[in-house]
Order: C-alpha cells, then sequence, then structure tokens
C-alpha cells in the first residue's frame, strides 16, 4: 500500500481521515459517522466493505455511491501502478478510495478496516480518531488464535495521543485491547468507564437512547431498529463529540448536536435487521459469524418475539457451522440452505445435512431466489422469513427482491 501510494503522490494525505474497526458492527457505525459529519456541512468520504450488489457502494462521496466511470477512471491512470505493486483487490480498492475522495475534495473520510487492523490496507492512512466496535473469534489464521491476539490486532488502528473510542469490549479481549491501547499511547475511551448509553426504548420502527459522558447528556434516536444498531450508533457520536471538543473537528457543539439528531434520524445502511416486506414480513441481517448470529438471534427476540421465522441462510467454510446452527434453532424450525455466490461458500447440500438434527424442516435449494419463493410460501401471510447469513446471500436476495443498496 505504501508503494502504490508513493506512486500516486499521496492522495490520503488530502484530507483527514477516521478508522472504524471491530468484528461486528463496523459498517454501521461508519455509516453513523459519515452521516452525522455530513449532516454537520463537512464534505465526506465513505469507504466500507463488503458491498451487497455492485462494488461501487464501497465508495460513497457526501453519501452517494460514486459512479462506475469513475472506477474505470481510476483504473485508467493507476491500473499498471497497481499491477506493478501486486496489489490485492481489497488494496486497489482502499487506493481507489483515497484517490476519488482527494479528487472530489473531501474534507474528511470514514474508513472501515476490512480485515483485523495492523496489517489492512486502510490502516497507511493517519487518522485523527478511531473506533473499535467489538472483538469476537474470527479470522484466526490472519489474526491469532486467541480474543486477546486479535485484541491486539485490531488495537493498532489507534495512534499515539489520539482518540479511540471502544464499543463494549469485556474479558480477555477487552484487557488485552486496554494494554496495548495503553502502550500505543492513545487515548482509549472505554464503553461503560468513559461513556454510557441509557436504552430508553427498542422496536421494529427504531431506536432512541441517552449517551452520557463528562461532557453531558445527548438524545440519540435512530429509524434503524436494534440495540446493537443504537451502540454501534453511539460509538460515533462519541468520537464526534471528542474531536469538537478537542477542536480538531471545527464544528460548534450546538451544530454537532443538529447534526447528530438529524443524520441519525435519517441514517439507513442496508440489510442490518431490514424490514423490505410485510404479509409475510421479509428481514434481511448480514449477520455471517457466531458472533454476529448471537446478536440477531437476540434482537429477533426481542422485536419480533411471536414470530418463527422461515430461515433462508447460507454461509462461508470458515465459520462455525455446528455453533451458528445451534444458535439460529432456538428461534426458528424450519429452516432453507442455499450456498453463497463465493468459491468460499459452504455448498447447500452439505450445511443442510449438517443441521438436519437442529430444526423440524431443512432443504437445500438450488438458488437464493428458490429458496426465497419457498420460505415466502411456507411462511404465509402471517408469518415471516429471516435471511441471513453472508454479504454472498443477502446481496443476492437483495436484488430478488427488487431492492437496490446504491442509487
Amino acid at each position: 500500500m505504501r508503494r502504490l501510494l508513493d506512486a500516486m503522490d499521496h492522495p490520503e494525505a488530502r484530507f483527514r481521515t477516521i478508522l472504524v474497526a471491530g468484528s461486528n458492527g463496523k459498517g454501521t457505525a461508519a455509516a453513523a459517522l459519515e452521516s452525522i459529519l455530513r449532516h454537520a456541512g463537512i464534505r465526506t468520504g465513505l469507504f466500507t466493505s463488503p458491498h451487497l450488489l455492485f462494488v461501487r457502494e464501497r465508495f460513497r462521496v457526501n453519501g452517494s455511491c460514486v459512479s462506475q466511470q469513475a472506477l474505470r477512471e481510476f483504473l485508467r491512470v493507476h491500473g499498471d501502478d497497481c499491477r506493478r505493486v501486486g496489489a490485492s483487490y481489497f488494496e486497489v480498492t482502499t487506493a481507489c478510495a483515497l484517490w476519488m475522495f482527494a479528487r472530489r475534495r473531501v474534507q474528511w473520510a470514514v474508513l472501515e478496516i476490512g480485515l483485523g487492523g495492523r496489517l489492512d490496507a486502510c490502516n497507511v492512512v493517519d487518522p485523527e480518531a478511531s473506533i473499535i466496535t467489538s472483538i469476537s473469534r474470527e479470522h484466526t489464521d490472519y489474526l491469532g488464535r486467541t480474543l486477546a491476539e486479535i485484541a491486539v490486532e485490531k488495537a493498532r488502528v489507534a495512534r499515539r495521543g489520539r482518540t479511540v473510542v471502544i464499543g463494549d469490549v469485556r474479558g480477555r479481549g477487552g484487557r488485552a485491547l486496554r494494554d496495548e491501547l495503553s502502550r500505543i499511547g492513545a487515548r482509549a475511551l472505554m464503553y461503560d468507564r468513559d461513556y454510557r448509553l441509557d436504552v430508553q426504548g427498542v422496536t421494529a420502527r427504531g431506536s432512541r437512547g441517552v449517551l452520557a459522558d463528562d461532557m453531558g447528556r445527548q438524545p440519540v434516536s435512530l429509524s434503524m431498529p436494534g440495540r446493537n444498531t443504537l451502540v454501534n450508533s453511539v460509538l460515533a457520536v462519541e468520537v464526534a463529540r471528542r474531536l469538537v471538543a478537542s477542536e480538531t473537528l471545527e464544528v460548534s457543539r450546538a451544530a454537532l448536536s443538529d447534526a447528530v439528531r438529524v443524520g441519525l434520524r435519517t441514517l439507513t445502511w442496508p440489510a442490518r435487521l431490514q424490514v423490505v416486506g410485510y404479509r409475510p414480513l421479509v428481514v434481511l441481517d448480514v449477520a455471517h459469524n457466531q458472533a454476529a448470529i448471537a446478536a440477531l438471534c437476540s434482537q429477533w427476540r426481542a422485536l419480533w418475539s411471536r414470530q418463527c421465522p422461515v430461515l433462508v441462510i447460507g454461509l462461508l467454510c470458515d465459520k462455525p457451522a455446528e455453533r451458528i446452527g445451534r444458535l439460529l434453532s432456538e428461534i426458528s424450525d424450519t429452516c432453507l440452505v442455499v450456498s453463497p455466490e463465493s468459491p468460499r461458500g459452504v455448498p447447500a447440500a452439505a450445511l443442510a445435512a449438517k443441521w438436519r438434527h437442529l430444526f423440524r424442516h431443512v432443504a437445500a435449494c438450488d438458488t437464493i431466489g428458490t429458496a426465497i419463493g419457498q420460505a415466502i410460501r411456507r411462511a404465509g401471510r402471517s408469518g415471516s422469513v429471516l435471511i441471513a447469513g453472508s454479504h454472498f446471500v443477502v446481496g443476492p436476495a437483495y436484488a430478488q427482491l427488487g431492492k437496490k443498496p446504491c442509487g
């Protein structure tokens, strides 16, 4: 990445950045932060991954996805540089984001870490602040076998003397994270120690609460459902408040408070407990690992306790299928399994065979479209359908249901 940015004359030096890392929730936190900054009058860039349907979803300037033509232009100008340094797909997309943000005169960019933190392509920037949403056991071949090892990898998105806002991270992972941030010399703000969230209401139509810290109280209200969505959005609010307090972000406290109110009220982020249909109720969520599936099941029980959904799901081969199946069997007894549209996907027949002892009814489906059709018929008008497991399942489902994540 450094060699590539050298060749590109360092576009990342032309705007300020905030990094968002974490095992789960980082996309929501990044989108919330971008929305707050944009509604505070700042020209913003947002880089996230992976995409649901179109690669241009990863690149947003002032809230809008870039054009396909802009991606072609980057490859025309810097394609040879990417090939010369042997850049990976994610490194190319990261470099493309930085180039487009500089070209479009972005003032602040929010970058979502792809994997880990220390060696992630996004970590080549020098962030003004960072967020670490959560830590769970994932990508152990790259990040380490233990939560402590994974925490150290993610902690490296922080910088000496700069703010890093930490989500609700406890246990061994939390201790390792605090120790590493202390070693780095970052100003770590811990959930329930330096700030807290008082949840006031969570429904299928939205959530609200109050953020409290040493600067006072800030009401937070979203039109998106789910307690986890609210918690991850609060991390964005906290980091924005700290940047304003330190005068790193040149916005008044009153203007920031207004930006939080409007930015979160209008926030949309696809496939996060997203209701896309009624009669039957159809919900999409990109939960893809054990921790995310556990959170999804908990939130389903809180929001739709009387509904036993028909599941449409597929998993990638590096996920603990047995544990995930057991979690899902607590909210559903019918499961339609599909093969994710990825070479790393578990074949539907193989996953269905593994789960036959967990569900009353399990069937492998040839296509995602077939699975959705069967699920809707099984649910009936009064039932529900939950589609989850991977971007490589939910993205194609999004298209099948006629939705567009990017205008």
